[in-house]
């Protein structure tokens, strides 16, 4: 593609070019003069209305500063869409404020060479979103077809043979069928191209509508030919088009940040290097010496090491019984930290289900560290799971210090946990919801959909 500056330079020039003539049609509206047809002078605003949007489409994509094929071909559909709106504004204007200037004839013949044009500019966008190296003979097809499309449109410009003009309107002439017949190929090798070859049913759509939809039209106004409508028509498919271009971008990045976020979790795991932890870990408690207690903690601390370590590996969610294990060590480390100043208590009345993996040790983690251990005496945190109607309830409750959930967070506080947390859960069709007492304690509560995640 061309250097940035270059491209910096032309769509700068282009978007100037845009805004200047917007601000001339529209100085040219406010010349109304109460004679002109309440029709024309409609259908001028309209066109008017369509040059601003796709200035602004145009300026949209330009600042999203992506030097693409796509953007540059969808770049050029935007503006030959601009080129047959202010072509179709200045014909009735000039019909209505200087009727002595017979520009009708220019007018159709340019919107005839720029339809074309903008088939054969839509068919490389559609190329270009799909890898254009592998379409060869397509890009073929499209060229031979404008080259003849060009060949028609210039009889037209030595004899006169596609149309004629009467009384400002477009009557067509024996050469007709011929242009309307390589136009109407046009398209349709188009359509088939996006209906064969683009992924997904959404893209086959829009991409089909962006052909059909002004054909249709077109179609409906054959025998009178109303120029203006099909390039509305045109412009509202365009704007579909940009939308579904926005969308899939935006799909790609949120595909692309989880990639990344995955690899950064598979890098972290690999260089924590397990089996040199175990290791280490069991030579230290084997150490000559060591009493009983300190033993027992180093191969809890051991068993939850390789226990978490195996499970943040896994991206799915895991069985509610093994993440209970994971708990149940974490409170007993907890436990040999803190003695008696650290209750656990589990009410497990439901088991067989799924959860996104640490999801509850770190609720566990957070009513210990936040609430009860903050208390001079400690207390009690609660691990309780039921059902209640249609959902799965897992309640981790504590009788801590409690805070108030509409204070604005502390900003040397880490949210991640929670905030990662709640996006799991999410992901699986549930809710997390937390509230608490200030002095009297937090309860914080999962509700996962039966049906999806029950065993």
């Amino acid at each position: 593609m061309i250097g940035r500056r270059l491209w910096t330079a032309i769509c700068v020039l282009i978007i100037v070019g845009m805004v200047f003539e917007v601000l001339m049609c529209t100085s040219m509206l406010f010349q109304f003069d109460p004679s002109w047809m309440a029709s024309r002078t409609s259908m001028m605003t309209l066109m008017l209305c369509g040059m601003l949007l796709c200035t602004v489409l145009f300026a949209s994509v330009y600042f999203d500063k992506n030097i693409s094929k796509n953007n540059f071909f969808f770049m050029c559909m935007i503006s030959l869409e601009y080129l047959l709106l202010l072509n179709e504004f200045i014909r009735m204007y000039t019909l209505e404020a200087h009727p002595e200037y017979d520009i009708a004839e220019l007018s159709y013949l340019l919107g005839n060479m720029i339809l074309p044009l903008m088939v054969w500019v839509f068919g490389h966008f559609e190329m270009s979103l799909l890898g254009d190296g592998k379409y060869r003979g397509y890009s073929m097809v499209l060229n031979i077809l404008l080259v003849v499309m060009i060949g028609i449109n210039l009889i037209q410009v030595y004899n006169g043979g596609i149309f004629e003009v009467v009384d400002g309107r477009y009557v067509a002439k024996d050469l007709d069928i011929y242009h309307t017949s390589v136009a109407l190929l046009m398209g349709i090798v188009c359509m088939v191209f996006a209906a064969v070859y683009a992924p997904g049913f959404r893209k086959k759509v829009v991409l089909v509508s962006y052909i059909a939809l002004p054909l249709i039209m077109l179609a409906i106004l054959l025998p009178t030919y109303v120029p203006s409508m099909m390039y509305l028509t045109n412009l509202f498919v365009l704007v579909i088009v940009y939308g579904s271009i926005y969308i899939d971008r935006g799909m790609t990045i949120a595909h692309n940040k989880s990639l990344i976020t995955d690899r950064k979790i598979s890098l972290i795991l690999a260089r924590i290097e397990p089996h040199f932890l175990s290791e280490a870990l069991d030579d230290i408690s084997n150490i000559e010496g060591n009493p009983e207690e300190t033993r027992n903690a180093l191969i809890k601390f051991k068993t939850y090491l390789e226990e978490n370590i195996g499970t943040m590996s896994q991206m799915a969610p895991i069985k509610f019984e093994k993440e209970l294990e994971h708990v149940k060590i974490y409170t007993d480390l907890e436990k040999l930290r803190f003695k008696d100043n650290v209750n656990v208590v589990f009410d497990i009345r439901v088991s067989s289900f799924l959860i996104p993996s640490m999801t509850v040790q770190m609720m566990v983690e957070n009513a210990i560290k936040h609430g009860i251990t903050q208390k001079e005496n400690g207390g009690t945190v609660t691990v309780r799971t039921s059902h209640q109607g249609k959902d799965i309830v897992i309640t981790v409750a504590d009788d801590g210090v409690g805070f108030d959930v509409n204070a604005p967070r502390d900003p040397s506080r880490s949210h991640i946990g929670l905030d990662n947390l709640e996006a799991r859960i999410k992901d699986m069709g549930g809710t997390f919801k937390i509230t608490s007492t200030p002095g009297k304690g937090t309860v914080a509560m999962i509700f996962l959909p039966t049906d999806d995640n029950y065993l």
